[in-house]
């Protein structure tokens, strides 16, 4: 996603399914439209979305929360255009 969106992310970071990716602008806003393709995620700070999903997350989870975090992205970078 981070090449397909690029410029979006700013930095990932992480350890084990706990991951931050720093986006360049307000994160809140890109939490708002990833909550409403059903991906519930949070921020850590002002520019940084917060993944910690479940230990028990199965591979077709985080292809769908992939796919919705995609769909995010899209409406969030045709925004700043």
């Amino acid at each position: 996603l981070g090449e397909r969106f690029g410029g979006v992310f700013k930095d990932v970071r992480g350890r084990g399914l706990m991951v931050g990716a720093e986006v360049g602008e307000d994160a809140g806003a890109l939490v708002a439209l990833c909550r409403e393709q059903g991906l519930l995620i949070n921020t850590a700070g002002g520019h940084t979305l917060r993944f910690v999903p479940p230990l028990i997350i199965s591979d077709a989870d985080v292809d769908e929360a992939c796919e919705r975090l995609a769909l995010a992205l899209d409406t969030f970078t045709k925004s700043r255009t």
